[in-house]
């Protein structure tokens, strides 16, 4: 026996999750959207959101969007206005990503400081902030940067800052698989990193020996 019901159902639920969250990163959308105007078509935050939606259910080409175009659950949990078509989204994204890049920062900054997460505090009462490199394998491709590695391997060697024992990732930098860690990607986060007491450490025995941390005492249990 079949009965039907007057509500869509969506095998993607927890996106209302994600959009809970997106919704307070307004402020910075806004932001973005006033030095990144657009006089037709869909807004730049509209760009970002659409294609975040793709990337948490493991999606990452462009033309995964088509498969929500008429999917209106995707555009309210998200808080799009206008969806983009999939060659809007990949010619806006290869257009303008270095602006758009811009604004990543910020809009995790004022995430992880509204939603108040846990970031792992050590028992010592230190917060460690770990830098390190990691090996990318693109050997069989010919994509732009892809070079012999420190692991042996052809691909990319990015840069990643991790917060706390619980790994919230700050940043992440895809460089050319030649690349090494530089002194300058080290200063360039202790720019940003709030006054106190630091700590350098070096990574595990075995780990790449450009690695560098940096730790950061709370200075309080709410900090």
């Amino acid at each position: 026996m079949f009965e039907a019901i007057s509500y869509d159902l969506t095998p993607v639920a927890g996106l209302a999750l994600v959009g809970h969250h997106l919704n307070r990163l307004a402020p910075v959308f806004k932001q973005l959207d006033a030095a990144l105007p657009v006089k037709n078509g869909v807004a730049n935050s509209d760009i970002l959101r659409s294609y975040l939606g793709l990337l948490v259910q493991g999606k990452s080409d462009f033309d995964a969007i088509e498969n929500f175009r008429g999917d209106a659950f995707f555009k309210q949990a998200l808080g799009i206005e206008l969806l983009p078509s999939s060659p809007t989204l990949r010619q806006r994204m290869d257009a303008r990503a270095g602006d758009l890049f811009d604004f990543l920062p910020p809009l995790i900054e004022t995430l992880l400081a509204s939603a108040r997460a846990d970031y792992g505090v050590l028992p010592c009462g230190w917060l460690a902030l770990d830098v390190d490199t990691f090996t990318m394998d693109n050997g069989d491709t010919a994509k732009d940067g892809v070079g012999r590695t420190y692991t042996g391997v052809d691909g990319y060697c990015p840069l990643a800052a991790y917060l706390g024992s619980h790994g919230f990732c700050l940043e992440l930098a895809l460089r050319p698989g030649r690349a090494a860690l530089g002194v300058g990607d080290v200063i360039q986060l202790r720019a940003g990193a709030p006054d106190g007491p630091t700590h350098e450490r070096g990574g595990p025995e075995g780990a790449d020996p450009g690695a560098a941390g940096l730790w950061l005492r709370l200075r309080g249990a709410d900090a």
